[in-house]
């Protein structure tokens, strides 16, 4: 259970790296990895179950059920210890995968068990420590350990922005509709780039950052089961979905930098 699993606090400015980590600090960190990745599987394998019961007909079955069986043949202690060999040897995208997807989603890896307070396992305490672990792996990795800045969030609304123009004239060409929510979105990044702020676009923007990045963490689950298949072995696809994620995660905190407090904008 995560609950159990304790690591010690580090200084935000500090970057060691695993291979600089003390003997119980190693000890630590691989139990806190092994205790998250038995809860991460266990919950893809009850979503996993819950999407086939709903489904008409078996297309996209054949996938669940492979994913289904490679989850329930993982044995967290034994493959946890191989992951984290694999990060300290620079191959870190798998143990940031985890550590990441379960600091953003781990209340939702308990609430399926029918617990009357899976925010009481999930408590403000692990999260807080996840987080740090998370932040701290994350900052001493070589591959994933940019910083990234309020400018990097105003480049990346720039290129959305292109890529919902490009995407509108597209669907217009096939006669294809539009979503509102897509309309909705496109109309947001384009008041930002014109500094025509709104009422609630501040929130808006939080919003839809935070959508992309549980497209992104979901992306990175239907991974897992292949990724762990492939040990030692890392895909590069699935580093890339682990760097997207890296990168929401870090600028969605300049959103208050990106639109400031004006006129009662909110």
């Amino acid at each position: 259970m995560i609950m159990n699993a304790e690591f010690s606090p580090k200084d935000d400015q500090e970057r060691k790296s695993l291979s600089e980590v003390s003997e119980q600090e190693e000890e630590e960190i691989r139990a806190f990895l092994e205790a998250t990745l038995s809860a991460l599987c266990e919950h893809l394998v009850w979503q996993y179950e819950d999407t086939m019961r709903a489904l008409d007909d078996s297309e996209g079955e054949s996938d669940l059920r492979e994913s289904i069986r490679l989850l329930r043949e993982v044995r967290p202690h034994e493959i946890a210890p191989r992951i984290y060999v694999m990060a300290k040897e620079g191959n870190d995208a798998l143990l940031l995968a985890i550590l990441g997807l379960t600091e953003e989603k781990g209340s939702q890896y308990h609430a399926h068990r029918g617990e009357e307070s899976a925010e009481d396992e999930y408590s403000a305490h692990i999260r807080s420590r996840l987080s740090q672990m998370f932040m701290n792996t994350m900052r001493a990795s070589k591959r994933f350990g940019r910083e990234y800045t309020k400018e990097d969030l105003a480049h990346w609304i720039d290129e959305e922005e292109k890529n919902l123009r490009n995407a509108f004239s597209f669907l217009k060409k096939q006669n294809e509709i539009i979503s509102e929510r897509g309309i909705d979105d496109y109309r947001l990044l384009d008041r930002i780039l014109a500094g025509d702020y709104r009422k609630g676009d501040r929130e808006q923007l939080k919003k839809f950052l935070d959508q992309e990045l549980d497209q992104t963490a979901s992306r990175i689950e239907v991974g897992i089961p292949f990724a762990l298949r492939s040990v030692p072995r890392q895909d590069p696809e699935f580093a890339r979905l682990v760097w997207e994620f890296i990168a929401l995660y870090q600028m969605r905190k300049f959103v208050p930098d990106i639109i400031p407090l004006k006129d009662g904008n909110t």
